[in-house]
């Protein structure tokens, strides 16, 4: 089926990365898949529970910017 995971496997497939080579980020359901193909998963602290788990890393909340705050820390 189409999920967010799938695309993701496409996108590291056509540019030749690894899971261990891709950062994602979610907060809902839908984002699950997404996160289980990528080493750097991350869910903002303000997602559903189930998706907090799912991820390796937390991020900040949503509402704190967590996703930038990640970022600005890696670049």
């Amino acid at each position: 089926g189409v999920n967010k995971g799938r695309a993701v496997k496409v996108l590291q497939e056509s540019l030749n990365i690894s899971p261990k080579e891709t950062m994602v980020f979610g907060d809902q359901f839908n984002d699950v898949e997404m996160l289980e193909q990528a080493y750097y998963s991350f869910a903002v602290s303000d997602a559903r529970e189930e998706v907090c788990r799912k991820a390796r890393f937390l991020a900040d909340k949503s509402t704190e910017k967590g996703v930038l705050k990640v970022l600005k820390y890696l670049l």
